[in-house]
């Protein structure tokens, strides 16, 4: 999951990076070309701004995933330690938290798992999702 939004944000950023310098060269060569020179000049000096705030967009863009991310199995585990919640909202947390690979979803997890006052669908889904950590982990 990791790799594709990696991926996802790296793919976003060199085509906007190719867009704006195809952008900006060609109205730099089109304006040189119609005897606007100084429009042209001006135009080519914001180029290496241009390139600088898609650089900082991504690494915001990638700040806040992965700032995001490390707060998510937390909330979940939250979510599914609270006999309160609904139920769908503690199952549907269960199954995500089957993303996540450390100590504390495996422990929350195993938790719910092995509560015999648990309901079986959800001790179930706890399975599963413990079972999907532990391929990804091997797998790796």
């Amino acid at each position: 999951m990791t790799l594709s939004t990696y991926s996802l944000i790296e793919t976003a950023s060199r085509v906007t990076t190719v867009v704006l310098l195809l952008v900006s060269w060609s109205s730099v060569i089109w304006l040189n070309l119609d005897g606007y020179w100084a429009l042209a000049a001006i135009l080519g000096g914001f180029l290496p701004y241009i390139l600088i705030v898609n650089v900082l967009m991504k690494g915001f863009v990638w700040r806040r995933y992965v700032a995001g991310r490390a707060e998510q199995p937390s909330g979940l585990i939250s979510v599914v330690l609270d006999l309160t919640n609904e139920f769908g909202d503690r199952h549907d947390a269960v199954m995500d938290l089957a993303s996540y690979d450390e100590p504390e979803v495996i422990a929350a997890l195993t938790k719910v798992k092995n509560d015999p006052e648990e309901d079986a669908d959800m001790i179930e889904e706890a399975h599963h999702s413990l079972l999907e950590i532990q391929r990804r982990v091997s797998e790796s």
